[in-house]
């Protein structure tokens, strides 16, 4: 009974301090003026007010990356010698969220990214595996017209080694590093940016915060942006 005293309150010590610190990273962040609109959300507020300035912009979040992760590594997912598909109508591995899949695939996962190491032969890959596996039920994978261009996107901008070490984090464990990406993707000539919008009543989850530290440590600019309703 001590023990689990000790760590309720280890507990919830820590969650006053994740609030702390996500509060003041809000209150930190920089922000953009909109006009409010109840008919959509602040997603697409702010995807317009980017477009406005000249920006293409696509309300990303977990859709970009988790494709990102099903077609640059569907070979892996979808290896039968790993012991994982157990009846010829199973649509996914069983273990691809529980904390076995990095561990019985890392060889596999890092053969990939030898392979496809560069700029051109990531998007060569993805393109590939576009045009090969459209409409084929992948739990990552959402089929979309905007998918495969917006992929293009951000390979063309982003630095290949802040990608894989993104995919890598998700493939440790992708049942919870698949969420909790930012918003908004926006980009013009060599610009680009990931955004993370807060309303002004908005808070900043623990998981959304982590992305958004992984991504800077990764040199991939990304940051929370609030909306000031004017």
């Amino acid at each position: 009974a001590t023990e689990l005293l000790f760590v309720n309150d280890f507990l919830a010590k820590k969650s006053v301090r994740n609030y702390r610190t996500t509060t003041r990273r809000i209150k930190e962040s920089p922000a953009i003026e909109v006009i409010p609109d109840s008919t959509i959300n602040v997603e697409q507020l702010a995807c317009e007010y980017f477009i406005r300035e000249g920006y293409d912009a696509i309300h990303s979040e977990n859709y970009l990356w988790r494709g990102l992760f099903g077609l640059v590594f569907w070979d892996v997912i979808f290896d039968e010698n790993q012991d994982s598909f157990h009846h010829p109508l199973q649509r996914q591995p069983s273990d691809l969220f529980d904390e076995h899949f990095y561990t019985r695939r890392i060889d596999s996962l890092q053969s990939i990214q030898k392979t496809y190491s560069t700029k051109q032969k990531l998007k060569s890959v993805i393109t590939k595996r576009y045009q090969e596996k459209e409409g084929i039920a992948n739990p990552l994978v959402s089929w979309h017209e905007s998918l495969l261009p917006s992929l293009e996107e951000a390979v063309h901008r982003l630095p290949v080694k802040g990608l894989y070490n993104i995919l890598f984090e998700m493939a440790k464990n992708v049942k919870y590093n698949s969420a909790g990406f930012p918003d908004l993707f926006i980009w013009k000539g060599k610009e680009y940016h990931f955004y993370e919008i807060k309303s002004p009543n908005d808070h900043l989850s623990a998981q959304q915060l982590f992305w958004i530290d992984f991504m800077q440590r990764n040199k991939i600019k990304a940051e929370v942006l609030r909306l000031n309703y004017i």
